[in-house]
């Protein structure tokens, strides 16, 4: 392929806003594309090949008309999955808007979503310099298996820094697809929602989470202390401070033993079923560099269950199994670890979250020993091999999901008392247990751990976050909005109110809640807009914002119900096409003088008032509010 295949460049002078427009949920880019491409240019092999690069590379809708445009969308497309792989929360949402003069027809205007501007830097100059090489050359620089991997490795370096936590991640997906808007505070801290509707989320941690609870799972000691007041099965344990302690606590509760930091979570330090005093100091001198404060704790033989309780009712439940590998009958252990190591699967968790791949270390061959194999020992078909004495998945475990009709009532039951006898709304409850479809009260069970920040898998459920976030922010998750598009403040502005409920007001001049002033000046009708909203106690908002807070910063929020614009801002078409498509109503204009762009609208998007600021007092008199709280 030669260079007459195509061209693709990114103008440099693109911005940066700081909030959506053009119908995007998130901060958006605004850039211009320059793309030209050959006569019956054939996607389908830069499809797969860039399919294969970034794995999983969702298919572009093949809306478009031009392959310019079509090729546009795959690329910005592909410069977000590249960094949701790594872990940055960007938005799937995106928009283009063809040319509109024939003359120019390479020229494309693209709205893309950032949550870092660093790492969309860092996308849009990989996918440039990626098409380009493919648009000249016929393949993709990243075809060369060392490219690539250096490739990967500078992307993953330079997405590191805003990489969010696997929950935060997550919960940020959820909430796209339930449409719920979306603030970022800090890296791992957001709102969901806006006013009444509102929640702060930290990772797992929700605004209505107990600090006490926190701080009772995260002591191992206290928390089996809580469960045993409430007559649930707590481990029989001892603190202990030093090596001859540990030794003398395991005589006294018989082994087999597990050692454990009091103050850790995610099996970090754990060590179980020790059968000796020489691996009993060996995983007391582990345990003892995470922590001064070491668990010995009598061994309960069973198997492992992450049951998810939220607001009393179980979410979802995973098992896990000990890292080991299955036998075929044909390899040997050596050989079955190494096919394990090399599956796309742990290549992936290695890569991208550090997870190291099973490997034949002393905690393996010492295991395989007790199970009577060595490393060259061919391992009969259908058994499995136990290398690792944790469960976790961080440890090399494998989660399993166990569907909630195939566990006992009594230990879904068991699960909700433990949550609550800890006081927390949400958290992972860690049962061993010989078989999850028996009554505890029958087999016995051990409540080994609980985690008032819980690592939430996707094993089960993949939606499990839509579960989470519609149960604490709910389906009410945010207010009725209304913009008034002004170069200045409408008079009676700051006089929005409803007798039985809040409603809020903004522009650059302050913040209102109900007429009563409770802000001074904003820097602009952006930041007074990002104040109001932050307030849980509105039940509706008001805001006004100039032309010029639109085409600078982006909207303050991703969505609002109506759009009023004066009649000192028609002119202003480039504000107006920005807001147009996040409103989800109409848009209220004055009857004269009536704007081309007018035209390009639906007839049923537009709506004319003699008067248009009337259209915002009848939007507040009716706007539905919440429900009195009974009494």
């Amino acid at each position: 392929m030669s260079e007459a295949a195509g061209q693709f460049t990114i103008d440099p002078d693109w911005r940066a806003l700081d909030g959506p427009v053009f119908g995007l949920t998130q901060s958006a880019i605004v850039a211009t594309l320059r793309v030209r491409l050959a006569v019956g240019f054939d996607f389908a092999p830069l499809d797969a090949a860039m399919a294969d690069f970034i794995e999983d590379a969702a298919p572009v809708p093949a809306s478009y008309p031009r392959a310019e445009d079509a090729l546009a969308a795959r690329a910005i497309h592909w410069a977000g999955a590249i960094q949701r792989r790594f872990g940055v929360p960007v938005s799937h949402r995106f928009a283009i808007e063809p040319p509109a003069d024939a003359g120019d027809r390479d020229r494309i205007r693209a709205y893309i979503p950032y949550a870092s501007r660093s790492a969309a830097e860092g996308a849009l100059r990989w996918i440039g310099l990626s098409l380009r090489h493919y648009l000249a050359h016929g393949r993709l620089a990243e075809a060369d298996g060392r490219i690539a991997e250096e490739v990967r490795r500078r992307l993953s370096d330079g997405f590191a820094p805003h990489h969010a936590p696997a929950n935060v991640f997550r919960a940020l997906q959820a909430a796209e697809r339930l449409e719920i808007p979306v603030s970022e505070i800090t890296q791992t801290l957001y709102q969901f929602g806006i006013g009444q509707g509102s929640r702060l989320l930290n990772s797992s941690f929700i605004d209505t989470t107990g600090v006490i609870g926190v701080r009772v799972a995260a002591n191992k000691l206290a928390t089996a202390i809580l469960l045993r007041r409430a007559g649930l099965p707590a481990p029989d344990h001892e603190l202990v401070e030093n090596e001859a302690d540990a030794v003398a606590a395991a005589a006294r509760l018989g082994y087999p033993v597990v050692v454990k930091p009091n103050n850790h979570d995610q099996g970090r330090g754990v060590a179980a079923g020790l059968v000796g005093e020489s691996d009993l100091r060996a995983a007391f001198a582990e345990a003892r560099k995470l922590s001064p404060h070491i668990l010995v704790e009598r061994h309960f033989a069973g198997l492992d269950f992450r049951l998810t309780v939220l607001d009393g009712e179980v979410l979802q439940v995973i098992g896990r199994r000990p890292g080991g590998v299955t036998g075929d009958g044909r390899h040997s252990l050596a050989e079955l670890v190494a096919r394990q190591a090399a599956r796309p699967e742990s290549r992936r968790r290695a890569r991208d979250f550090g997870m190291k791949p099973l490997a034949l270390d002393d905690e393996a061959l010492a295991l395989a020993r007790e199970q009577g194999l060595g490393a060259g020992d061919v391992v009969a078909e259908g058994r499995f091999v136990m290398l690792r004495r944790r469960a976790n998945v961080s440890s090399g475990g494998e989660p399993y999901s166990v569907p909630l009709d195939a566990v006992h009532p009594d230990n879904l039951a068991l699960a909700v008392r433990a949550a609550a006898a800890i006081r927390l709304d949400l958290a992972g409850v860690d049962l061993i247990i010989p078989d999850i479809a028996r009554s505890w009260l029958d087999s016995g069970a051990l409540i080994c751990e609980i985690n008032g920040q819980p690592q939430i898998s996707q094993t089960g459920s993949p939606r499990i976050y839509d579960h989470i976030l519609r149960r604490t922010v709910g389906e009410r998750h945010t207010v009725p909005i209304a913009v008034y598009l002004a170069r200045e403040p409408h008079l009676r502005l700051a006089a929005c109110a409803r007798p039985e409920a809040t409603v809020g007001a903004a522009s650059a001049a302050g913040v209102w809640l109900n007429g009563a002033r409770v802000a001074p000046a904003q820097e602009d009708g952006h930041a007074a807009a990002t104040a109001l909203f932050a307030d849980p106690a509105i039940a509706a908002a008001v805001i006004h914002l100039t032309p010029r807070d639109v085409v600078a910063r982006g909207l303050p929020m991703p969505r609002c119900d109506m759009a009023v614009v004066a009649a000192d801002a028609l002119d202003e078409a480039e504000a107006i096409a920005w807001l147009g498509p996040n409103v989800r109503g109409k848009l209220v204009l004055p009857p004269s003088p009536r704007p081309a762009w007018c035209e390009r609208l639906p007839a049923g998007r537009l709506s004319f008032r003699d008067d248009p600021w009337t259209a915002i007092e009848e939007f507040i008199a009716a706007a539905p509010l919440p429900a009195p709280e009974p009494a």
